[in-house]
C-alpha cells in the first residue's frame, strides 16, 4: 500500500509540474536571445532587423507620437520579425491582427490585404475595408488561421500589407508605433520544440487518474 501512495504523489506531482513548467515556458521563452517574452508583435517604426521595410518587435512602444504611412494606392509594405532558432514552433490556430487606419476620401472604401508569410511563403491573408469618411484613426480587428510549424534556422515571420489600385487608398494612412495606435499581430503559442511533447503529455495526466488507469491511495484495488 506505502508503494502505491508514493507512485500516486509522484504521479500528481508529475501532473502538477508539467503542467507548471509548460505554462511557464510557452509564456516565457522567446523567438529569439533578443526578442521579447510574448506572442504580441508589435508594428514598429525601427528598421534594427534588416529586412524589407520596418520591425515587429516583441515589445510595446513607449511613445504617445504615431508614426504614419500615408497613400495606399497600390503599395505594399512589409514588417518583419526577429530572427527564430530551428529549435522553435508555433502552434495551429488563429492569429489575431489590430491595425489602425484613415481614409480622408468621400468616395469609397479602400481594401486592404494582410498576408502572414514564412519568409515569402504565404501562411495565410485576410482584407479589410476601410470605409471613406474614416477621418479619425480607427481600429479594425482581423484574423487568420495558421497550421502549425516548425522554424528553419533564422527563420522570420513577415507581415506584407498591401493596398488596392483605387483612388480611395491615396487618401488612406496607417498608424502604428504609439501607446494610442499600437497595431500588432497576436500569434499562437510559440514554444521550443521539446515542449510540444509536455504539451500532449500533461493533460493525460489527470484523465488517467480519472479513469482509473492509475489508482490513488484510497480507491481501492
Amino acid at each position: 500500500m506505502g508503494s502505491r501512495r508514493r507512485i500516486a504523489a509522484c504521479v500528481l506531482a508529475l501532473a502538477v509540474g508539467l503542467s507548471v513548467n509548460v505554462v511557464f515556458l510557452s509564456a516565457a521563452i522567446p523567438a529569439s536571445a533578443t526578442a521579447g517574452t510574448t506572442s504580441t508583435f508589435y508594428l514598429r517604426s525601427s528598421t534594427g532587423f534588416g529586412c524589407t521595410d520596418q520591425d515587429m518587435i516583441q515589445a510595446a512602444p513607449t511613445s504617445g507620437t504615431d508614426s504614419t504611412i500615408a497613400n495606399w494606392n497600390n503599395r505594399t509594405f512589409t514588417f518583419c520579425s526577429d530572427v527564430f532558432t530551428s529549435e522553435h514552433s508555433i502552434a495551429t490556430g488563429t492569429i489575431a491582427l489590430t491595425t489602425w487606419w484613415t481614409n480622408g476620401t468621400g468616395g469609397s472604401a479602400c481594401t486592404i490585404t494582410l498576408d502572414l508569410q514564412r519568409n515569402s511563403t504565404s501562411l495565410g491573408t485576410t482584407t479589410l475595408a476601410v470605409p471613406k469618411k474614416t477621418n479619425s484613426a480607427t481600429s479594425f480587428a482581423s484574423t487568420i488561421g495558421v497550421t502549425g510549424f516548425t522554424f528553419a534556422q533564422d527563420d522570420r515571420l513577415n507581415l506584407v500589407i498591401s493596398g488596392e489600385a483605387v483612388g480611395a487608398c491615396s487618401n488612406t494612412s496607417f498608424y502604428h508605433d504609439s501607446t494610442g495606435h499600437d497595431s500588432n499581430m497576436v500569434t499562437t503559442t510559440i514554444v521550443p520544440e521539446a515542449i510540444l511533447a509536455l504539451l500532449l503529455v500533461a493533460p493525460m495526466v489527470p484523465v488517467a487518474i480519472r479513469r482509473g488507469w492509475i489508482r490513488l491511495p484510497g480507491r481501492g484495488r
